[in-house]
């Protein structure tokens, strides 16, 4: 929302090869998200690190392209953090986003050796939530005085 500091999902682009049984190429997976974005050309992309191929498709039709913070346990805190402060919202038209939400689960096997960790199944709008509030620094945090800030305003 303009000035608001509340950042709002309004769509999604999501494909699942094992839901369709069916991987897509690289430039299919491309193809979709151009077609999503219908002509809006964002300031940049934010992609999983891992992927370069993806992102040298995307580089290769005209967007920039940024590595996502996939700091995981950070990640999922600072998402938290906006969800419970009311600054991160998802339209309905966000289906798979907003379904994920409701089955993301943590790992029983990591946590029998101590580690938090979350499933990795069924998380792929999980990821790219965790990517973009990580990598847009939409949380920050004070070390010093474990103060939280959204925005640069401190929250009390």
């Amino acid at each position: 929302e303009k000035g608001g500091g509340r950042w709002i999902c309004l769509r999604e682009w999501y494909y699942s090869g094992r839901e369709q049984k069916r991987q897509k190429t690289v430039a299919e997976l491309a193809e979709g998200l151009c077609e999503m974005l219908g002509g809006v050309q964002p300031k940049q992309v934010i992609a999983d690190p891992s992927a370069a191929s993806m992102k040298a498709e995307l580089r290769r039709r005209g967007y920039h392209t940024q590595d996502a913070n996939n700091a995981v346990l950070e990640g999922i805190s600072d998402v938290c953090s906006l969800l419970g402060a009311g600054l991160l919202a998802f339209s309905p038209q966000c289906e798979k986003t907003i379904g994920e939400f409701g089955s993301y689960l943590w790992d029983d096997r990591a946590i029998d050796r101590g580690l938090d960790a979350p499933l990795q199944e069924n998380d792929h709008a999980m990821d790219a939530v965790r990517y973009f509030v990580k990598t847009m620094r939409l949380v920050q945090k004070d070390n010093k005085k474990r103060r939280e800030s959204i925005f640069g305003a401190a929250l009390r």
